[in-house]
């Protein structure tokens, strides 16, 4: 039934982008009329016309993406300077931009953040991750900083948190790194995008391609959304 739903879109539209459009609505709808995530996870488009609206999403936002430069001595100096901070909204900015995630990730699961054994520059972490199901799923991060000093900060943010209410900190957070940044002026999502590039730039031997790196470093499962965060170009 699942795959006769998509097929009748298939038939009904010429339009790739359409297609996938309202077959993405029948989801969401037999999702929330439903209890059943084995059928509405199956009403999917043909696998060839899923690729070919990814490469042209791909290209079109390759072709349009405007570059903000940064440069990496600045990225460095963050870190210099908010590394052994007591800070609170400094310890959060260093946090994000050496870890990549999201400040509801930090806020919300400051402890599933972990030691991995026999690295210099990765930790663990397991919490929720955005369009999963799976809230216990472990994932590595590499961290840009030596990963003792971000475990350290990690340590220090989780005792100043505990006094705060998570809910207006998240709103202040977001404030604050506006005005750490200075003439960056970065929000969450720059910060998420500086690490990735940043470590692209830096750390990356084995010379992977940029999209499927930083799709990598992100925890991405599809590479359009990878893209979204190739608005950094790291600089020296």
């Amino acid at each position: 039934i699942a795959r006769e739903i998509a097929i009748h879109f298939e038939k009904s539209y010429t339009n790739l982008r359409k297609i996938t459009a309202k077959i993405t609505q029948a989801k969401k709808y037999f999702r929330e009329k439903t209890n059943d995530p084995k059928f509405y996870k199956n009403i999917n488009p043909k696998k060839e016309i899923t690729q070919s609206v990814i490469k042209k999403n791909v290209k079109k936002l390759e072709t349009e993406r405007e570059f903000k430069k940064v440069k990496a001595t600045d990225v460095e100096a963050f870190l210099d300077e908010f590394r052994e901070s007591l800070n609170i909204y400094e310890l959060g900015f260093y946090i994000l931009l050496n870890t990549g995630r999201r400040i509801s990730a930090i806020v919300d699961n400051i402890d599933k953040f972990t030691n991995k054994p026999n690295s210099k520059n990765e930790i663990y972490f397991r919490g929720i991750l955005k369009k999963r199901n799976d809230k216990n799923e472990r994932v590595s991060i590499m961290t840009i900083d030596n990963k003792l000093n971000v475990l350290n900060a990690i340590r220090n943010f989780k005792k100043l948190l505990n006094k705060k209410s998570k809910t207006s900190f998240k709103r202040s957070l977001q404030r604050h790194i506006k005005i750490l940044s200075g003439k960056y002026k970065f929000t969450s999502h720059s910060l998420r995008s500086v690490y990735a590039n940043y470590l692209f730039v830096k750390r990356n031997p084995h010379n992977q391609i940029y999209n499927s790196y930083i799709r990598e470093r992100l925890n991405h499962k599809n590479l359009v959304t990878s893209i979204n965060y190739s608005d950094i170009k790291i600089v020296n």
